[in-house]
């Protein structure tokens, strides 16, 4: 067997169902009497979860989805979800430059110095030895990257030759970059491609799911379209937070999705 192959082979083993199989291992030989546990799941581990719903429903006590519920529905390839990502992107880059105007003069001038050198002038090199593209910049806009502006200026260096400072681009590399997630890069895709959907078992387990508005990365429609073949589930749908909610708020999310669950909390 060639490299590749032994690599495509081995990754198998991120996928949801073996992740699946490798938390019911755990529990099995672990939780006392092999008991029921509660599950918490965001972003993928929402997926996860949810695969869990389908393949190991009687390990499951209660279960907390913050923005991650899959796409699965027929004909939901990855091509449809990323088309559903791009509305949601605008509407935050909007936003974004409606808080900060001052900053589209800013990203025009960095995206024009970076442009340069395709018509001959010299390229910014990052760190790594990677290049620094007005593309690759951009893609500050899809990741809520933006934001961190506030914390890289100056980005064009004052008072001296054009130029990015290196506190910027080591910054931006940090920010992108798959070094330390090498997963995310060549599995991020392969999330969405389903081969079949399981039959639900969440009529037998009580499920809470926090869905987020304006979520850039799991779409609000495909995400409401997708809830209603998961029997009993209970939404919390809010723009308080963004796709990092769980993150972000912690506290207040679970304490929303529990009190959900133990009828703490209003269903609407």
């Amino acid at each position: 067997m060639s490299f590749f192959s032994r690599l495509k082979h081995y990754l198998k083993y991120f996928r949801a169902d073996n992740i699946v199989n490798d938390v019911e291992f755990i529990r099995k030989h672990l939780v006392p009497d092999a008991a029921p546990w509660k599950l918490l799941g965001y972003s993928f581990g929402g997926f996860c979860g949810v695969t869990y719903l389908s393949f190991a429903p009687q390990g499951l006590k209660q279960v907390f989805l913050t923005g991650g519920i899959p796409p699965i529905k027929d004909g939901c390839t990855v091509e449809t979800v990323y088309k559903a990502c791009i509305d949601p992107i605008v509407l935050q880059n909007e936003k974004y430059y409606k808080r900060y105007p001052q900053d589209i003069q800013i990203i025009r001038d960095v995206v024009i110095h970076l442009a340069e050198p395709e018509g001959g002038g010299v390229r910014v090199p990052l760190p790594s030895g990677g290049i620094l593209t007005p593309r690759g910049f951009t893609g500050l806009g899809a990741s809520a990257g933006f934001e961190r502006l506030k914390e890289w200026d100056p980005v064009i260096v004052p008072g001296s030759m054009k130029q990015i400072s290196y506190y910027f681009l080591n910054c931006f590399e940090r920010w992108l970059s798959f070094d330390t997630n090498p997963l995310y890069a060549l599995l991020h895709e392969s999330i969405y491609c389903q081969g079949a959907a399981s039959q639900w078992a969440a009529h037998r387990v009580p499920v809470a799911a926090a869905v987020y508005y304006e979520d850039m990365f799991v779409n609000f429609n495909v995400t409401i379209e997708m809830s209603k073949e998961i029997g009993g589930i209970r939404l919390w749908v809010t723009n308080e937070y963004m796709h990092s909610g769980l993150g972000d708020g912690a506290t207040h999310v679970l304490d929303h999705l529990m009190g959900l669950l133990n009828g703490k909390k209003p269903l609407f």
